[in-house]
């Protein structure tokens, strides 16, 4: 994924889960995500605190993490992803799968914001009071296996002045 620069700003801030989040507002050439970040200098970083919506992390579990009372090997613990986070305003159909098709997601008329989660897998975004369905993608397909009883993903609610920990966690290669 490519951003612009040449003309720059940015915006940065310290999340509750200990990350540091980046917004660049550029225009003119493209370069390289990494050469962006890299442009950037300690004096650009201003600390500033989201003031309502959605943070956390987007992490990816695998190996068994089953209870026994016998020794087993230790499981290797989370992986933070970097990946785009999608935010869709209300309830998102349920597709019978923690999968749903980034083609069919790209068509969907209730697509609010997309960010992007950082090398630690943290990302934050603003959202105005409602209700909202949050997914990561991996790949050609956005992933959030959680569900409401009518068979909806889950969803949440931002309240105003509030900020909700929201962790996108993959199990799908975990058992448990």
């Amino acid at each position: 994924m490519s951003q612009f620069t040449t003309n720059y700003a940015y915006s940065s801030w310290k999340l509750c889960c200990g990350c540091i989040a980046t917004i660049g507002l550029v225009t003119g050439s493209f370069m390289s995500k990494a050469n962006f970040m890299t442009a950037m200098t300690s004096k650009e970083i201003q600390q500033v605190s989201l003031q309502q919506g959605i943070q956390g992390k987007v992490t990816r579990i695998g190996g068994n993490h089953m209870p026994s009372n016998i020794d087993q090997p230790e499981t290797a613990g989370p992986e933070f992803i970097q990946t785009t986070i999608w935010i869709f305003a209300g309830q998102v159909a349920g597709t019978g799968s923690p999968r749903w098709s980034v083609a069919d997601a790209q068509q969907h008329a209730r697509l609010v914001r997309q960010v992007e989660s950082g090398l630690d897998g943290c990302y934050s975004v603003e959202l105005a009071p409602g209700e909202y369905t949050v997914f990561a993608q991996y790949d050609n397909a956005l992933y959030l296996n959680a569900f409401q009883g009518n068979g909806s993903y889950k969803s949440v609610n931002v309240l105003p002045n509030q900020v909700l920990e929201m962790d996108l966690i993959n199990s799908e290669n975990a058992l448990f």
